[in-house]
């Protein structure tokens, strides 16, 4: 169901991180992942469809794969390390999200 709310909120978000040149590496993935969008997982993963440039994308990874520039192996890979904080929000998970690695 659409959102007005969760979509105005990740246009926001989108427009710093779309700015970002390096928002391709693992570092900014994380951090961005962690500080804006996990704790809003599943209304994001309702919402994203409804920005007409994203409106093709098959599922929420395709989606993450497109701002980020990466491939979906990658963002696969993070969410996977990265799955206990979605739609977590608090000042504890989000320092463990950071602290989480996302290496290989």
């Amino acid at each position: 169901m659409y959102n007005s709310f969760v979509t105005g909120y990740l246009v926001k978000a989108l427009t710093i991180i779309l700015q970002d040149e390096r928002r391709d590496s693992k570092d900014r993935i994380h951090y961005y992942l962690c500080v804006s969008l996990l704790s809003r997982y599943d209304e994001i993963a309702e919402n994203y469809k409804f920005i007409a440039r994203y409106s093709k994308c098959k599922d929420i990874v395709e989606f993450f794969s497109q701002i980020f520039s990466c491939d979906i192996s990658t963002i696969k890979s993070i969410l996977i390390k990265l799955s206990d904080y979605k739609n977590v929000d608090s000042k504890e998970s989000l320092c463990q999200c950071l602290g989480t690695s996302v290496d290989s």
